[in-house]
Parts: C-alpha cells; structure tokens; sequence
C-alpha cells in the first residue's frame, strides 16, 4: 500500500492563526506534512464525529482569503490605549 502524503511550505503566520503554535515559530516559514494515519478509515455510524463537531464554526465559511480573516480578527481584539 502506497501512502500518499502532502508537503508543502507555508509563512508561520499564516497557520497561526488557525493553529496554536509556540510564538518561537513566528516570522518562520513552516513545512506543513499532512499523512494519513496508519488506523482503518473512519467509518460514521451517527452524526459527526465529535471531533469534528468541536472544529465546526472554528472559521466562519466566507469568502475572505486566510490573510483577510487573520486580519479581521486581530483588529477585532486588538487592544486600543
């Protein structure tokens, strides 16, 4: 069995703002390896996954690009003196 994998290289930022990653990572550019795991594919009996409950509305479905979000939401907390 062939196991597919994708690489790519992405700007820490831009993950960051879906992932939390250590703050030693930023102004890096990251290399992103997705794999599938080794287990028997996932077979849904009822429902979503509460997995994948827990991810639904994470990131709203709009049209903004990833840097238009991240932008979005940093203006949005960002902390007026």
């Amino acid at each position: 069995m062939i196991m597919e994998a994708i690489r790519r290289f992405i700007d820490a930022e831009e993950l960051m703002s879906i992932l939390a990653l250590p703050e030693k990572y930023r102004n890096h550019k990251l290399e992103v390896i997705v794999i599938p795991s080794e287990e028997k594919p996932y077979e849904e009996k009822s429902g979503k996954s509460e997995i994948l409950k827990s991810l639904l509305g994470a990131i709203p479905n709009t049209n903004l690009s990833l840097e238009e979000l991240r932008n979005e939401r940093l203006s949005k907390y960002e902390i007026n003196d």
